[in-house]
């Protein structure tokens, strides 16, 4: 009887032992989760020529964490983010993303800047089966569809279909002659891609094009080449101010035509300050607001910001990294206590209109869906006062479907 009883009591430690070994060997196997904590990976530009941008998601993120952190973490976890400098170059991108995986084991990524960092990165990001939300806008974020990557802005080429709608249906032009400027990477032949295409539904096409390369200085021949075609609209899709500044120095605007019209860079006051007077008047599309909108999105990073970043100026690019954080954050809500990377996917994909408090477009995730939303608004740019940037329309989405004409 009571050996009975000792191999009864035996048999209890040792199944004991087993569930608590199991449960340290679990906790274990998910990267970057513990009981207590939950580590997420950041890559962004902290010292290349985003570096303003980049710089703006080390002070987003902590903030936003630490709001969360505050109120009891996440399931009782709190939030860790782990960036590494990518300089805005693809191969040291790549570097970082390999040290966080290894050094760090972070569990997730969030916020790796730029559109051309998300092509050379997929592989990797598939290979190790990385949840990741990028702050990037081209088609290559969610197509083909990539099971870990979440996209949470409209293809750039869906806002350069927004802004010939608004040319033609806004302003009612009549057989306008449509010309591009643009960079030579994946951010400029998206724009140039819905540029053409949304030209082509209404019958037109383009009169010019012309390109640069990332990080130019000197857009003369670009600028003169465009201006030799007589065009009425120009559609400037680059993040290099100097090419407003000179667009405006060699082509008059003083009779209202050509009108310049810029691509979403134009929704940072940053970027319209380093443009300076050529930035006046200049329309544009964006998918995220101004901060001087009073939507509830905006009231309440405005509140928390300034309680856990008060020196930060609030800019339009701090809004988008903002609105990512918000779907992570939801996103590891829905997965529950027992969290790991699949769990986290089939989480996002539970999105249906999901809401940012109009940070972005109402997002929506499912097994075939990566893209989050499509819609974007145009802007108007003071005529005085380049800091200060008004919506001239309501979110609207493109008229023609960029994505399934590339398919045909």
């Amino acid at each position: 009887m009571k050996l009975k009883k000792f191999a009864c009591g035996l048999f209890t430690i040792v199944s004991v032992l087993v569930l608590l070994g199991n449960i340290s060997v679990n906790a274990e196997a998910v990267p970057g989760v513990s009981e207590t904590s939950i580590k997420i990976g950041g890559i962004p530009d902290m010292t290349g020529p985003a570096a303003w941008l980049g710089k703006q998601t080390m002070d987003v993120v902590p903030s936003l964490f630490k709001n969360i952190n505050d109120h009891g973490g996440i399931h009782g976890r709190k939030l860790k983010y782990i960036t590494e400098d990518s300089g805005f170059n693809l191969t040291r991108g790549v570097a970082a993303f390999k040290y966080l995986v290894s050094r760090h084991d972070v569990f997730a990524l969030l916020n790796v800047i730029g559109s051309a960092m998300v092509p050379p990165l997929a592989p990797y990001i598939m290979e190790e089966k990385i949840p990741s939300i990028p702050y990037a806008q081209t088609s290559s974020v969610y197509d083909p569809f990539k099971r870990y990557i979440f996209g949470s802005k409209p293809s750039l080429a869906d806002c350069s279909v927004i802004v010939v709608d608004y040319i033609m249906k806004d302003l009612n032009a009549k057989k306008p002659r449509l010309a591009i400027i643009h960079q030579d990477d994946d951010f400029g032949r998206d724009c140039l891609r819905g540029f053409k295409e949304g030209a082509k539904s209404y019958g037109l096409e383009l009169v010019a094009e012309a390109t640069h390369k990332r990080g130019a200085i000197d857009f003369t021949s670009q600028i003169i080449n465009i201006k030799r075609a007589d065009p009425d609209y120009i559609y400037l899709a680059s993040y290099a101010p100097g090419l407003m500044k000179g667009a405006d120095k060699l082509i008059s605007r003083e009779s209202g035509f050509p009108v310049f019209i810029g691509g979403v860079m134009l929704n940072s006051s940053k970027m319209r300050e380093l443009a300076g007077d050529a930035a006046k008047r200049l329309l544009f599309v964006s998918d995220i607001p101004v901060e001087q909108e009073n939507l509830p999105g905006m009231n309440s990073l405005k509140t928390i910001t300034k309680k856990y970043c008060p020196k930060r100026v609030i800019d339009q690019h701090f809004i988008g990294p903002w609105a990512n954080t918000l779907i992570l954050i939801e996103g590891l809500k829905r997965a529950g206590k027992d969290l790991t990377r699949e769990g986290l996917v089939d989480a996002l994909e539970t999105f249906k209109n999901f809401d940012t408090g109009g940070l972005v477009g109402s997002i929506t995730y499912n097994s075939k869906y990566r893209k989050g939303t499509d819609s974007a608004r145009m802007f108007r740019v003071d005529d005085e006062l380049v800091k200060i940037a008004l919506p001239i329309t309501e979110r609207r989405r493109p008229s023609i479907d960029c994505d399934k004409l590339a398919k045909r």
